[in-house]
């Protein structure tokens, strides 16, 4: 199951321990942001990190060149997503 972001993970890892659902032998569980807490939670989460901080400082160094205008042409940045694979995922079986 992919997830929202790693907070509904979490919850969703939480409930499904209550239920007796073991992770990831009976669901994996996969999310996004790659936030802090999903690195100590029992299992691991596993997550993709959007680079959201660096997105952050990209928009407002734009936002500061707009402002000053010091843009002088448009661009097109990339910022590549990066799959961090912990316990929370289980390969499937074939």
């Amino acid at each position: 199951m992919v997830t929202y972001n790693d907070l509904i993970a979490l919850g969703l890892m939480n409930e499904a321990r209550a239920l007796g659902v073991s992770i990831p032998r009976d669901l994996s569980i996969a999310s996004f942001d790659d936030i802090a807490y999903g690195r100590y939670t029992s299992p691991t989460l596993t997550s993709v990190a959007m680079n959201s901080e660096r997105m952050g400082e990209l928009a407002m160094q734009r936002l500061l060149q707009l402002i000053h205008n010091d843009l002088e042409r448009p661009f097109d940045e990339v910022l590549a997503p990066r799959l961090v694979v912990r316990e929370s995922t289980a390969r499937r079986a074939s």
